[in-house]
């Protein structure tokens, strides 16, 4: 028999996420269309933007302290999160009424720390779900990097290291073919295979 599910907190928690639905549906709204006027641009984006970092820390800690399953992750992503909204606090509250603000400043590394935070947390993650990970998932991995850093993150960096595996898997069953039946049969390999 199960314990019985407690129900204020599971409301409490759908109570939460309709607003802050809502809210982030008024913000990109109010971004995106203009609706409201420039009057409301210091509310949302003051006091809604800086409302809704608080709302994502405050439920990655709770997720963190209320979840035995990879807590620590979620404790990392949280602690990036809180650093993160610091930063953006800071700069609503103490750098946007500065005439000329510092740069760099403390919001910037605040902002900053959520990077490394937010990459552990996935590696934290991505490692516990991938325990047995083949060898070649992390050869395809190093390429897509390798592939990054030579082209930029675009769409023709992720997909050229796949491509080039599989023109030199043809090109490998060709040679074999070859080989092995004669030129005629490797002709034939190359067609079906490509």
């Amino acid at each position: 028999m199960e314990a019985p599910v407690r129900q204020k907190p599971v409301k409490l928690l759908r109570v939460v996420q309709g607003v802050s639905f809502l809210a982030l549906v008024l913000f990109a709204v109010h971004g995106g269309f203009g609706i409201g006027g420039r009057g409301l641009d210091s509310f949302f984006n003051d006091w809604v933007y800086d409302g809704l970092l608080v709302v994502s820390a405050a439920s990655c800690a709770a997720r963190a302290v209320l979840v035995r399953e990879q807590r620590a992750a979620w404790a990392v992503l949280a602690g990036g999160l809180t650093l993160w909204t610091a930063g953006e606090i800071y700069t609503t509250v103490v750098l946007s009424h500065m005439d000329n603000p510092p740069y760099p400043s403390l919001s910037d590394g605040l902002q900053l720390a959520f990077y490394p935070a937010s990459y552990v947390a996935l590696l934290m993650v991505f490692r516990a779900r991938m325990q047995q990970a083949r060898a070649s998932f992390w050869l395809d991995i190093k390429l897509i990097a390798l592939s990054f850093w030579i082209f930029g993150a675009t769409t023709f960096a992720l997909r050229l290291p796949a491509a080039l595996c599989a023109l030199g898997a043809v090109a490998l069953a060709m040679d074999l073919s070859r080989r092995w039946f004669g030129r005629r049969a490797s002709l034939l390999t190359g067609l079906f295979l490509s």
